[in-house]
């Protein structure tokens, strides 16, 4: 007798790419690693929807503007945790006047272009936002 296949949890992850005056915006988190604003999509959110209110609920944003079309998106799969991943980055313009607030313990960064190789991207996201932050940043110091 065959047992029955036991298919992964599969989530969605939001991600927010913020530039401002050749700058990127990071969070660092409470465990070492950095990543881009946003997170976990709750069950059956909407992908903008979602961002926005993680976008709300990490840095206080009260208005921002979400591009529909991803910039990037990729996917891990954790074997021990039987969880695959799926994460999509969006580009996100916020008004300068605006200001970040640091409201779930992170530390928010704004980084170089020419910094990218010394940050602490979590594993599972670094290719993927190494192979697109690099590339679309030609020519940015």
């Amino acid at each position: 007798m065959n047992s029955p296949a036991i298919h992964p949890v599969t989530t969605i992850i939001a991600k927010a790419v913020i530039r401002r005056d050749g700058r990127l915006l990071v969070m660092r988190h409470a465990q070492g690693h950095v990543d881009l604003p946003g997170g976990r999509l709750r069950t059956g959110e909407d992908l903008l929807d979602g961002l926005r209110r993680e976008l709300h609920e990490e840095l206080g944003l009260e208005q921002c503007q979400v591009d529909e079309r991803p910039l990037f998106a990729w996917n891990w799969f954790s074997a021990g945790a039987n969880l695959n991943v799926v994460g999509v980055a969006f580009g996100v313009s916020v008004a300068e006047e605006q200001t970040l607030k640091n409201r779930e313990r992170e530390i928010v960064i704004w980084v170089r272009r020419s910094d990218f190789h010394r940050i602490t991207f979590a594993p599972q996201h670094r290719p993927s936002y190494l192979k697109y932050l690099t590339a679309s940043w030609v020519g940015v110091q």
